[in-house]
């Protein structure tokens, strides 16, 4: 009997255990609801999109000669008065370089001066030669001779052809051997009246060139881009720096804003300055992404943000204590917003800190208890 009665109070006992665990399970499941992630900085960016036109000033190069050879490297700085190609009065001149090379030229490796050096050491300590003054300069020598590569000895005068012209540079710049057509058609001196007449496509393609030109100067470190924007696209001008991305290249470059001009219908076209390099001296209508807005911050979403004391933050957890952290917003879109990260203030939202994105009733301090 007591037996029996033992057994009736170990199942009561579970029962209540069990039921408890139940009531806790379904308190947490329709009453707590907490739900939370962790906070992560990130980077983040804004894109306009637009068609770029590069506009240079350029002086396009010409000459008639069938014997012409270009000796400047292609897309590279030149100054005023350098060489750019030779023009030879005859194809066999133009095959042979115009140079006539007499004697030879031997060149002695440093390995072999240092082995023939080794040698002479070796035959010195056989012989029982110890002349140390001898042996110290032998390995003086020998030290300056491995700061050098190789050793040129009884090379002969390299005799210069007569028979070619020089075409040289007028000024300062960069040289290139790519022309589009529109060399003459567009400087910086463009003014805002033609910038409204473009017809961006037209330059989309190439115009056939005159036969004799070879090639171009850039005149100046400087060049204009201008992007159209359509009337979805908008820019912050209040601003004076940008990156601009080239799609073909996938290259961001920092670019001074001058102006905006409005052409009507909401279209715009906006004009930066940058300075010439090897991949602007030869593009002309190109795909940019213009940087409008660029961050690094802990990325939140605005449902989160609550208005405590007239003060923005947002809930965390904190083991099973909800805490109140504040934010400073630094950029804000559609649905989510970016915080300064400011770790030496703990009032502050942490990176890893547990944001809560759904709860009810929470204030600072509450204890969930689970």
């Amino acid at each position: 009997m007591a037996k029996i009665f033992t057994l009736k109070r170990v199942a009561i006992v579970s029962f209540i255990i069990l039921l408890i665990i139940i009531t806790r399970f379904v308190y947490i499941s329709f009453f707590v609801k907490v739900k939370t992630e962790c906070a992560k900085i990130t980077k983040f960016s804004e894109f306009v999109d637009a068609e770029a036109l590069v506009v240079r000033d350029e002086e396009v190069l010409k000459n008639n000669s069938k014997f012409l050879k270009i000796i400047c490297p292609n897309n590279s700085k030149i100054a005023k008065g350098q060489m750019i190609a030779k023009v030879y009065e005859s194809e066999d001149l133009l095959n042979n370089d115009g140079k006539i090379n007499t004697g030879k030229l031997e060149i002695l490796k440093i390995e072999d001066i240092n082995d023939k050096t080794n040698n002479i050491i070796r035959n010195m300590i056989h012989n029982k030669i110890y002349d140390y003054n001898i042996l110290n300069f032998v390995r003086m020598h020998e030290k300056i001779l491995n700061n050098k590569k190789n050793l040129v000895i009884n090379q002969t005068d390299e005799k210069k052809d007569v028979n070619f012209n020089e075409i040289k540079s007028e000024t300062n710049g960069f040289f290139s051997s790519y022309t589009d057509g529109f060399e003459d058609s567009l400087s910086l001196n463009i003014t805002d009246d033609e910038i409204k007449n473009l017809n961006f496509k037209s330059y989309s393609k190439p115009q056939k060139n005159d036969n004799s030109i070879f090639g171009k100067i850039v005149k100046s470190n400087n060049c204009i881009i201008l992007c159209y924007l359509d009337s979805k696209n908008n820019l912050v001008a209040n601003k004076k720096k940008f990156k601009i991305k080239f799609e073909l290249n996938n290259e961001e470059f920092d670019c001074d804003f001058l102006r905006l001009i409005e052409i009507g219908n909401g279209k715009k076209i906006a004009v930066f300055s940058a300075n010439i390099n090897n991949f602007f001296a030869n593009c002309r209508l190109e795909n940019v992404k213009i940087k409008t807005q660029s961050d690094e911050g802990i990325k939140i979403n605005k449902k989160v943000l609550h208005n405590q004391n007239g003060k923005t933050g947002v809930f965390i957890l904190d083991r099973r204590t909800v805490k109140f952290r504040l934010v400073d917003v630094s950029y804000e879109s559609g649905k989510f917003a970016i915080c300064h990260i400011k770790d030496s203030d703990p009032n502050y939202l942490k990176e890893n800190d547990l944001i809560i994105i759904h709860g009810h009733n929470l204030y600072d301090g509450k204890v969930l208890r689970f």
